[in-house]
């Protein structure tokens, strides 16, 4: 985390590092300011509420696809 410039270290967020590291393009300016073990990636599970909202999205996806492929798209209104 950048402060005023500086490099500020920030509470362990175990979804923040994967983030950050996955939206970077090269390994060019990437400042580790704390040591990365190995138990803040490996074995590292998503919450169940966040697996479940996750798929009621999916299932609110499908329902609305469902319904958008039902629609008599020939007739205006």
């Amino acid at each position: 985390m950048n402060v005023h410039e500086q490099a500020v270290p920030s509470q362990y967020d175990p979804y923040s590092l994967y983030v950050q590291l996955s939206r970077s393009s090269s390994l060019q300016g990437i400042m580790l300011l704390s040591k990365v073990r190995e138990r803040y990636i490996i074995g590292n599970t998503v919450p169940e509420n966040m697996v479940a909202a996750e798929k009621r999205l999916e299932e609110l996806s499908e329902a609305t696809i469902r319904e958008a492929e039902a629609w008599d798209w020939s007739s205006p209104n």
